[in-house]
């Protein structure tokens, strides 16, 4: 709160992430790499739209009311986002740029999911200082109590994406640094790794969605989704021996 001016956490967080992964994405980049530093900006800029968008469609469509897609909701500041949709709205947002700047799709994808991934975790950490996407009860030392929902202990969910999407950065960026020459790679990697992830910290939520399939959430159908897509892509993923690989990245 400043003044009489109210500031969500979440947007503060968000806001936040997306500054700095822009600023790492734009301080990292290969002298290789076919985009400058401007049109990575517009790149990071345009996946904040984008992804804002996806995720609160889809969080609408969750909620299977036809009256829920009028402007006034949609772009509403107040209620929920879900992330697959921002994921799939992004990737969307990278394939049509690249198209328009005649850019290798997969190039581009795979520098860009490192800080994806980045950026989204400090969508978590405004996760939990909004106290959304919270856990079930626990009695291990490590649960928090969050004074919206109960006066329950709680599993942090949200930290436990936090940190699963921070160890997905540092790998994917691992891999990116060595076998950036390998297309799809780093894309295939970070989907596989997310998927996964996601799928096993679904368990542990409280607030997601019922289960639809098999005992699943929706969530985590579009965990095994985001996995068998990423599968895909690693089989496909060829070395492209005209790519110069830059050994000595920071």
């Amino acid at each position: 709160v400043i003044g009489s001016i109210i500031i969500p956490s979440w947007y503060t967080l968000l806001i936040l992430g997306a500054m700095i992964s822009t600023s790492l994405a734009v301080y990292l980049k290969p002298p290789n790499f076919p985009l400058n530093r401007k049109e990575i900006t517009l790149v990071a800029a345009l996946l904040v739209i984008s992804g804002l968008l996806g995720a609160r469609v889809l969080h609408l469509l969750l909620q299977g009311t036809v009256s829920a897609f009028n402007l006034s909701s949609l772009f509403s500041f107040r209620g929920g986002y879900a992330y697959f949709g921002a994921l799939v709205f992004s990737v969307g947002t990278l394939l049509i740029y690249s198209s328009f700047k005649k850019v290798n799709f997969l190039v581009l994808t795979d520098y860009a999911m490192p800080f994806l991934m980045l950026s989204q975790m400090f969508v978590r950490i405004g996760c939990l200082a909004a106290g959304c996407c919270y856990g079930k009860p626990t009695s291990q030392p490590f649960g928090l109590v969050f004074k919206t929902v109960d006066g329950l202990v709680r599993h942090p969910t949200q930290v436990h994406e936090a940190i699963l999407l921070f160890l997905i950065y540092v790998i994917s960026r691992w891999i990116y640094k060595r076998r950036a020459d390998r297309r799809g790679l780093t894309l295939a990697a970070t989907l596989i790794m997310y998927g996964l992830g996601r799928f096993l910290v679904e368990y542990f939520r409280a607030d997601g969605s019922a289960s639809i399939v098999l005992n699943l959430t929706a969530a985590q159908v579009s965990c095994l989704l985001v996995t068998v897509v990423g599968t895909s892509f690693l089989f496909t993923a060829k070395v492209d021996k005209s790519y110069v690989l830059i050994k000595n990245q920071n």
